[in-house]
Order: structure tokens, then C-alpha cells, then sequence
């Protein structure tokens, strides 16, 4: 939001010229559909509910309020990104992961209330659970459903994708990269490439903690490469929080014990 102009986040046309698509619920319970979306008070809720989100604070309560806003936002903008998508259904997760939260922060543990956690570790493991299916049905689909578009089998997605002005990178990065791609055999490479490393994430909920976990920083690296390349910049965060929650948080969380439940048992 700090990011993007009002005017591309709400786009105006003359299907929405209010540059909101609001329906009936989000008419009723959406931030930018209950006030105006330029008005400032939009924004200074928004930008104090994230940062309290960054800080940690309050997860318990925080939690609620992130997913209210995200839902807000996807049910208010006439243009949705698939970041956002990924957005919303992540942070009504943590709604689950932190229920029952009363820590002041979630930067550490806060012995006062460790009868509360143990109440409640078996939500959080459920939390974990549907993070990592959600991240095994996100990747699967992304590999699978590609097939379905026939530039990708033919393995000449990407450079097509290159030639999209909308999704092509600065000069200085298309120039060497559409001079790799316009061989073959490069071209071949890199579509089927992320074809099988995203098939691989996908079928990672079936892999042990230890290699699961391996895939985190691959899989960082490839969205960190969409965004410069594309300009994904919002699709990375949102599946960047998906990755650290799918391959990392159950291998960390069967270390520490907190959820009181082996790696296996998430695995």
C-alpha cells in the first residue's frame, strides 16, 4: 500500500468508477466500501492494523483484524492480484494459529499463560496442518494447471511471457535474458524448470521435515526471481509467508515442542 498509488490500487473504468467493486457483504463490513476509498481514514486504519501486525503484537486479537483487512481488500478492489488472493486465505489461518494467543507479543513465549498454550496446541497444530495442505494444493495446481495452456508444454512460456509489455522487466535485465531465451534449449530449460521444481513443492507435504525444509530457500529464490523479472512484488510476500509456513514453521515447531507434537505428526 506504502508502495502503489491509490489510483492503481483502486482502479477506476467505467465498470467501477467509484474504483470500488463492492458487493453486498463488503458494502456492510469492507473497510474501503464503508468509507470512501480515498478518504485518509482508510489508510491510517490499514497502515496501523500492518503495523502492529509487523511488531507482533497482540497476536491473538491482531490476528482477527489482519484477515478483516484482507478480506476488505479483495472484496473491494476491482483488479485482484493472485497475492492477495493467497493473502486472504493466509491470514484467516493465522486467525487459527494464534487462537487462544494471549501473549503480548509473539516474539516470545509468555510463561504467565503456558496452562493456555497447551489448551491450545492442538488448534495450532491443526494451524500448521492447513498451511501446509494449503501450500501442497497452491503449488500442485500451479504446476498442473499449466498444462492446460499450450505454451507451456511446447516449453515456450516464458519467453512469451518476456514479450508481454504489461509483465516484461526493465531494458537491462529483458535484454539478457529474452538474448537466453530466444535459444531453444534455454527456453526448454527454465519453462520446464519451474514446471517440475513448483510440482516438487507441491508433493513436499509428503516429504520428511528435513527435506521439506530444503526447499525453503529455492523456493524463495524462484519468487524473488518472478518479482524482479515480472514485477510480482506483492505475489512474493503473500507466497513467500505460504513457503515459511508449509516448509519451515513444522520442522521448527517439532524442535522446540511447543505444539506437543512430533515432525512426524505434520509431515
Amino acid at each position: 500500500m506504502l508502495a502503489t498509488p491509490r489510483d492503481q490500487l483502486f482502479f477506476r473504468s467505467d465498470q467501477h468508477p467509484e474504483g470500488v467493486a463492492c458487493g453486498e457483504l463488503a458494502n456492510r463490513f469492507g473497510l474501503y466500501c464503508i468509507f470512501d476509498r480515498t478518504h485518509s481514514i482508510t489508510y491510517i486504519i490499514s497502515f496501523a492494523i500492518l503495523l502492529a501486525v509487523v511488531l507482533g503484537v497482540f497476536p491473538g486479537i491482531l490476528s482477527w483484524l489482519h484477515a478483516w483487512l484482507a478480506w476488505s481488500f479483495v472484496h473491494s478492489v476491482p483488479i485482484i492480484d493472485g497475492g492477495d488472493q493467497i493473502a486472504q486465505a493466509l491470514t484467516l489461518l493465522f486467525v487459527v494459529f494464534h487462537f487462544g494467543d494471549m501473549r503480548l507479543t509473539h516474539w516470545h513465549t509468555n510463561s504467565m499463560f503456558a496452562h493456555v498454550d497447551r489448551l491450545f496446541a492442538p488448534v495450532r497444530a491443526a494451524a500448521v496442518l492447513l498451511f501446509m495442505i494449503q501450500g501442497s494444493v497452491v503449488y500442485l495446481h500451479a504446476s498442473i494447471a499449466k498444462f492446460g495452456v499450450p505454451e507451456w508444454p511446447n516449453g515456450t512460456a516464458i519467453w512469451y511471457w518476456m514479450q508481454d509489455p504489461t509483465f516484461a522487466p526493465p531494458h537491462w535485465l529483458y535484454v539478457p535474458i529474452n538474448a537466453l531465451l530466444s535459444y531453444a534449449p534455454t527456453a526448454l530449460l527454465v519453462t520446464y524448470g519451474i514446471l517440475a521444481f513448483e510440482f516438487i513443492l507441491g508433493v513436499a507435504i509428503f516429504f520428511r521435515t528435513s527435506a521439506r525444509r530444503s526447499l525453503l530457500v529455492p523456493g524463495l529464490v524462484l519468487h524473488v526471481v518472478f518479482a524482479m523479472v515480472f514485477g510480482l512484488w506483492s505475489f512474493l510476500c503473500s507466497m513467500s509467508s505460504l513457503l515459511i509456513m508449509y516448509t519451515y514453521v513444522p520442522t521448527f515447531y517439532s524442535l522446540r515442542g511447543d505444539l506437543q507434537c512430533s515432525g512426524r505428526s505434520v509431515s
